[in-house]
């Protein structure tokens, strides 16, 4: 698989090497020479990538939990703060159709939005995606669902998995903890995070939401990507999943 990605890399390169030249017209008597000078940059392009290439699947094999915590980290903060933007946008236009609607045109913005990231929400959400996402998740799928479903990529195994993640982790441990974590932030009780998780899950299907996009993946995480590269995989995937819940979470906590 690696040397698939790899072969895949060096051909993204070729493509862009090659049409950034394949326009320029060229006297026949340079073409040789043109020919030869691009199969140099193509090599040493394809060198370059591969090395790059190999450094960064060393670091993800050699140190799993450090990369697992900075990777999802990384991806849980980008995905809020694309989340809080798209939350202002909408908040502006609302600002828009309520001047409208009322005639009144010197609203104060602040009354209207508030403008500015929110640091405690996005560190919210590094601290999740770090220490779940990444750290937990990096032990549950590599280490645990090993011993518990073997490590083989037929289906009955990656089914058990599927299911398993689905079904029994994603209600039980990982949406939880998201709510624990943010009920901490901003002080809510736990009787009051219990009710909001069970709320989003009621009215805001958050189950169907997670299913329509985990179930597909995670067939794929468990039967073909390598396993040092399964939490770089889940967080590409969870970057759309993370925008989602961000937006989840902020519309329950504006209506209560």
């Amino acid at each position: 698989m690696i040397k698939c990605k790899g072969v895949l890399s060096s051909i993204l390169v070729f493509l862009s090497l090659y049409k950034a030249h394949m326009f320029q017209p060229l006297p026949r008597s340079a073409g040789m020479f043109v020919r030869n000078h691009h199969s140099t940059n193509v090599l040493h392009a394809f060198a370059l990538n591969n090395e790059a290439f190999q450094g960064i699947s060393e670091f993800y094999e050699t140190s799993p939990y450090i990369a697992a915590f900075l990777t999802c980290a990384t991806k849980a903060s980008a995905a809020d703060l694309v989340a809080q933007r798209a939350e202002l946008r909408k908040k502006e236009d609302n600002g828009t159709v309520m001047r409208a609607q009322t005639g009144v045109v010197n609203v104060p913005q602040s009354e209207l939005m508030n403008v500015g990231v929110d640091v405690e929400r996005n560190s919210l959400f590094i601290a999740y995606g770090g220490i779940y996402q990444g750290i937990c998740q990096e032990f549950f799928f590599n280490h645990l669902y090993p011993i518990l479903f073997g490590s083989g990529t037929d289906v009955v195994t990656v089914t058990s998995k599927v299911l398993f993640d689905n079904f029994v982790l994603t209600p039980l441990v990982c949406l939880p903890v998201a709510y624990l974590m943010k009920g901490i932030l901003y002080q809510y009780s736990l009787e009051e995070s219990v009710a909001k998780y069970r709320s989003d899950v009621v009215n805001k299907a958050l189950l169907l939401k997670y299913w329509s996009i985990w179930m597909p993946a995670q067939c794929v995480t468990f039967s073909i990507i390598p396993d040092h590269f399964r939490i770089v995989f889940i967080a590409l995937i969870s970057f759309c999943w993370v925008i989602i819940l961000s937006n989840v979470t902020s519309t329950s906590s504006e209506s209560s």
